[in-house]
């Protein structure tokens, strides 16, 4: 059974008792009163910024706002824009993320994501004219 696990710790009760031909009851109870394995869930681990990104964002701030100061139509000649990214895979729920730890084991960290996919992007200024554009990743 430990075996098994080292293969696959995300192996479910199921495919293990009927790998070894057991009951799923006696399966369970081998895995977390002899073994005292548990069935942790990942945790996707969010981006954050670095030291010098957040300085990064504080001067272009305050050089647009110190811009926005001196010219009463500078706020007219901003475009902005937003990105979202389509990607090609098919999510795990968070039953088939979870994975098999022993006793004083972290939790296990989620895989970051594949950029396999298209990204769509759109550009606003402030007349509302809108420019699109759709590309296919390149990573």
């Amino acid at each position: 059974m430990q075996a098994l696990l080292r293969s696959d710790r995300r192996m479910t009760i199921e495919m293990i008792a009927e790998s070894i031909y057991m009951s799923v009851g006696s399966v369970f109870m081998i895995m977390t009163e002899d073994l005292k394995k548990t069935k942790l869930c990942a945790r996707f681990v969010p981006h954050t910024l670095t030291t010098e990104q957040k300085e990064h964002r504080i001067a272009s701030s305050e050089d647009l706002i110190a811009a926005a100061d001196e010219d009463p139509n500078f706020l007219k000649t901003i475009v902005t824009g937003d990105e979202s990214w389509y990607l090609e895979y098919d999510p795990e729920t968070k039953r088939q993320s979870s994975e098999w730890t022993s006793p004083g084991k972290g939790r296990p960290m989620k895989n970051s994501f594949s950029l396999e996919g298209l990204c769509s992007s759109v550009f606003t200024d402030s007349n509302s004219s809108q420019s699109r554009r759709t590309a296919p990743s390149i990573l």
